[in-house]
């Protein structure tokens, strides 16, 4: 059965027209990601293009990974303004997006990681935060940054007084061979000792949107 059309030939079911858009727009900008980080870097111009970009295609914002760009873009410019290191961090998200579509993939992250089960709940006042890996959320000084304002303070390394290790959701599925590995092994055997919990940035995360909520409520 045919699709009906409009007076200008196009179909008239509205769903049917999303889906098409949504699907040319992403790969477009794929081919657009592909281009800004050939050299690894992202420039003040680039950025702000990619943000020109996820604007003027907003009809798709809730559409992976348009939705990933447009959160991390409206914390780096919250302050008007992508800094060295926001670009830097922008890159590292841009190139595993791009590295996903590669790989015809529409997920990823960690997988068989030595989460704390079950998840606990996340208190940041007077505690002491790890973080390792990359981050949807931002880079690690943002990330940090949140749990200061918090009341909580940060670590670089795992130590006995620390009360989270946060996972990024960039973590690579061959985490147990890299860099990074080396802190969450360490956490895990602590987690035996003392209550060092391992939690995913998306735990994490939610438990800062609480947060927040409770403090816009008082």
């Amino acid at each position: 059965m045919a699709t009906p059309l409009d007076s200008d030939g196009q179909p008239l079911a509205l769903n049917y027209n999303h889906a098409r858009r949504a699907t040319r727009a992403i790969h477009e900008l794929i081919g657009f990601l592909r281009g800004i980080i050939a050299d690894q870097y992202i420039s003040s111009a680039e950025a702000e293009s990619l943000a020109k970009w996820c604007v003027a295609n907003r009809e798709i914002a809730d559409v992976w990974p348009v939705s990933t760009l447009v959160e991390r873009l409206d914390r780096i410019y919250a302050d008007g303004v992508a800094d060295e290191d926001e670009r830097a961090d922008l890159a590292v998200l841009v190139n595993h997006i791009v590295g996903a579509q590669d790989d015809h993939t529409l997920m990823f992250g960690p997988t068989d990681l030595p989460l704390t089960q079950p998840a606990p709940d996340v208190i940041f006042d007077g505690n002491e935060f790890v973080f390792t890996g990359k981050f949807l959320y931002g880079g690690r000084k943002a990330c940090q940054k949140q749990v200061e304002l918090r009341g909580g303070h940060c670590s670089d390394t795992v130590k006995l007084q620390t009360s989270y290790l946060v996972i990024g959701t960039l973590t690579s599925r061959d985490w147990n061979f890299s860099a990074f590995g080396n802190k969450i092994m360490k956490a895990a055997e602590y987690a035996s000792r003392c209550p060092l919990a391992i939690v995913s940035e998306k735990h994490w995360e939610s438990f800062l949107l609480d947060s927040a909520a409770s403090q816009a409520g008082q």
